[in-house]
């Protein structure tokens, strides 16, 4: 997975994880990551979307987006599929296994999208 659920003070987002390094400091190692948001509204879903309760994140301009944050704020990794219709628009893909398919359950329950 190239894609990561982070979580920060702020809430749940989706990454693209760009590079992965350490810093050292007085003899303490930090993981940092550096990421691209994928938080951007995409604007109407589509019906049929809303009833198989798809996903769907859309990236941000990259010098905009890119941010530096500690890799602990990583919640798991994730696979995004681009939607060839619309440019910048991606679908979370939750049955790659039990993992991601439970956080997005989590996730649709938080934002109210679950009856």
């Amino acid at each position: 997975y190239d894609c990561v659920i982070v979580n920060t003070t702020t809430g749940v987002f989706f990454a693209w994880l760009l590079f992965l390094f350490t810093c050292n400091v007085n003899d303490t190692s930090y993981p940092v990551t550096l990421i691209h948001s994928y938080n951007t509204p995409i604007g109407r879903h589509l019906q049929k979307d809303k009833h198989l309760k798809f996903w769907h994140v859309g990236s941000q301009p990259r010098e905009t987006a890119s941010e530096f944050i500690l890799a602990e704020s990583i919640i798991q990794g994730v696979t995004l599929a681009p939607n060839p219709t619309i440019p910048g628009d991606f679908l979370i893909m939750d049955t790659v296994d039990s993992d991601i398919f439970l956080h997005m359950k989590q996730m649709h329950l938080a934002a109210r999208h679950l009856d």
